[in-house]
């Protein structure tokens, strides 16, 4: 049976859209996937990386309000972003090189079979890193 439903986008509001894919793509290896010009100075930028199998990922949407003249406010109701990551080490110190901000360093989680590190995107955002550990 298909699948009827399925997440493709979490929107972020960034006040630098540049700045963000800095982080997102440079860095964590997304790719720009999409631009809409929404009209009067909102733009959505959707980053993504390439699809496994048919169907293609879940990504962020970067939405940008080039009139905004005020930083957003973020709620508590917003936790992390996760992403499953191959070499916990490696992207952690390829970010402290970058300049991110490491909120937790590596982590070992045993009784879940894998290692977390929390960073904070440019915005703010705080991002989750996983490494699945193979039994």
């Amino acid at each position: 049976m298909e699948r009827q439903i399925r997440l493709d986008y979490v929107c972020l509001n960034v006040p630098d859209v540049e700045r963000a894919c800095g982080f997102y793509v440079d860095l964590l290896g997304m790719s720009r996937q999409g631009f809409i010009d929404l009209g009067n100075g909102v733009t959505e930028t959707l980053l993504g990386y390439a699809p496994v199998g048919k169907e293609p990922g879940a990504g962020i949407l970067l939405m940008h309000d080039a009139k905004r003249d005020k930083p957003y406010e973020r709620g508590s109701a917003f936790s992390r972003i996760l992403f499953n990551v191959t070499d916990i080490a490696g992207m952690i110190e390829k970010l402290q090189a970058a300049g991110v901000r490491i909120v937790t360093p590596p982590t070992v989680a045993e009784s879940q079979n894998l290692v977390y590190a929390l960073v904070k995107d440019p915005d703010g955002f705080l991002v989750e890193l996983l490494e699945l550990r193979r039994r």
